[in-house]
C-alpha cells in the first residue's frame, strides 16, 4: 500500500510529459510480460518439436548409412546371378541367338555381361523377352555395326529390377 501512495504521488507531482513517458514504458513493460506469459506454453511446445526433430535426423542418418552400406553389397548376390545364366541362354537359344554361355558372363559386383556377335534383329528380341520375363534389365549397352549386315557386337550389363 505505502509503494502504491510513493508511485502516485511521483506521478501526480512529474511533469505532464515525464508522467506520460513512464505510463507508456510501464505499458510496454507490462505488454512484454504477458506476452512472455503467453508465448511460454508455445516456446515449450518448440523446443519439444525441436528435440524430436533432432532425433528424427539422427535416426535418419543411421538408416542413411545403413542404406549405403547395404547398397555397397553386390546387389545381384541376393538374387543369385548363376540361376539366371541358365535362363538368359535358354531365353538366348529360343530367340534364335544360338549358344551364348562363352558370352554371357557373371561380374564380380554381381551383374551379369554379354560379350557376343549377334544379329541386331534378334539381340533386341532377346532384350525384349528378357525384360518381359525375368527379373534383369539391360542398364548398361554398346553396340557396334560390323562388317557383316545386319550383325553387331554387343557389349551389355544386366542387373536385378529391384521393382519386381
Amino acid at each position: 500500500m505505502k509503494l502504491a501512495a510513493v508511485y502516485s504521488a511521483g506521478l501526480s507531482s512529474a511533469a505532464p510529459r515525464r508522467r506520460r513517458l513512464l505510463l507508456i514504458g510501464l505499458a510496454l513493460v507490462g505488454l512484454l510480460g504477458v506476452l512472455a506469459l503467453a508465448l511460454a506454453p508455445a516456446r515449450e511446445r518448440m523446443r519439444r518439436q525441436v528435440l524430436e526433430a533432432e532425433q528424427d535426423l539422427s535416426a535418419l542418418q543411421a538408416q542413411a548409412g545403413e542404406a549405403r552400406r547395404l547398397s555397397a553389397l553386390a546387389p545381384a548376390a541376393a538374387l543369385g546371378a548363376e540361376p539366371a545364366l541358365p535362363e538368359l541362354q535358354a531365353l538366348a537359344t529360343r530367340a534364335g541367338l544360338g549358344d551364348l554361355s562363352t558370352g554371357l558372363r557373371r561380374e564380380p559386383t554381381g551383374e551379369i555381361r554379354l560379350e557376343a556377335t549377334l544379329s541386331f534383329d534378334r539381340w533386341v528380341q532377346w532384350v525384349g523377352q528378357v525384360h518381359r520375363s525375368t527379373a534383369w534389365r539391360v542398364i548398361s549397352c554398346r553396340v557396334l555395326s560390323t562388317e557383316q549386315p545386319g550383325w553387331v557386337k554387343v557389349d551389355a550389363v544386366f542387373s536385378p529390377d529391384r521393382a519386381r
